[in-house]
């Protein structure tokens, strides 16, 4: 059986469906103005088009979520990652948020389940699943969360899988924009 593609994010779109209106739209056009917020999980490969409708939602007042990462894993493959293009890179710039081209690790993280082959002395090979950690899917805890803000307060904590460091810089004046912290990897991560 294949396996769905590792960004399909149906779990996502089932939970917030029962408490929201939840449809499902092509960027090939403009963002329909009965949209309230525009939730992006997995972005990969947006041409200009899809983009400026993006931007053009945005500029309307329209609400951005976005789940996107310069990495996933490689189909097929539970070695290797894809680095991916969103599409989105100018216009996040624009607005002056950067992911980086790089991975976060960190001490404090997730374990996931790995096979590993085992030969006994009497040449029989056994494979096992054994849990190990993987700097890879840092673990932030309550306390790396921002409790000020709705999207993160209540949280016990969430695991980042394959997570890129962001900046965003604010501006004053005209162009004015309030950049919130909603959390932070620990102060072992590189």
């Amino acid at each position: 059986q294949q396996l769905p593609p590792p960004q399909s994010f149906q779990l996502l779109q089932r939970e917030l469906a029962e408490a929201y209106e939840v449809q499902s739209i092509k960027l090939d056009a403009r963002v329909p103005d009965n949209i309230d917020v525009l939730v992006l999980a997995g972005p990969a490969g947006f041409d200009a088009k899809a983009a400026e409708n993006v931007d053009q939602f945005v500029m309307r007042g329209g609400a951005l979520v976005l789940f996107g990462g310069r990495f996933r894993p490689a189909l097929g493959d539970r070695e290797n990652l894809d680095k991916l293009t969103t599409g989105l890179e100018d216009l996040l710039g624009k607005w002056g948020i950067k992911v980086s081209d790089e991975l976060v690790v960190d001490t404090k993280n997730e374990s996931f389940l790995r096979p590993e082959q085992q030969q006994l002395a009497n040449g029989i090979v056994v494979q096992e699943l054994v849990q190990q950690p993987y700097g890879l899917f840092p673990r932030l805890t309550d306390d790396q969360l921002a409790s000020s803000s709705i999207i993160t307060s209540g949280l016990p904590g969430v695991v980042i899988a394959f997570g890129s460091p962001v900046s965003a810089e604010a501006k004053v004046g005209d162009d004015a924009r309030q950049v919130e912290e909603l959390l932070r990897s620990s102060g072992e991560s590189w």
